[in-house]
């Protein structure tokens, strides 16, 4: 497990050793913390870059395949968040323009113009 944090990291160029740290372990207090609401956000979080999303799924998938295979509940979990991921937009993303206004019509009583 350690090794694959550490590659990770490695990927992730930019980002000292000690927020890397800080993050993970924000991340998986989170999760301790409250299980169902970390999971809810994530479609807030991802980003709209579908290889970015990818990239981000690929980490996840090492990261928990470090401690061994998975199976019964873990396997669920994983594949909970795998639809998450590959769902495609972020909610955020996907909201439809408001719509523009439409302009009022005369009724039969109005005046027409000069």
């Amino acid at each position: 497990m350690f090794n694959t944090l550490r590659q990770i990291r490695a990927e992730n160029e930019g980002l000292t050793l000690q927020a890397f740290k800080q993050t993970v372990r924000e991340q998986y207090f989170k999760l301790q913390l409250d299980c169902e609401g970390a999971v809810a956000a994530i479609p807030k979080m991802l980003s709209a870059d579908r290889a970015r999303r990818t990239r981000i799924l690929e980490a996840l998938h090492r990261t928990v395949r470090a401690t061994g295979e998975l199976t019964g509940e873990r396997a669920e979990r994983l594949a909970r968040i795998e639809k998450l991921f590959k769902a495609g937009v972020p909610t955020a993303a996907r909201r439809k323009p408001p719509l523009k206004a439409i302009p009022k019509v005369a009724g039969k009583g109005a005046r027409k113009a000069a």
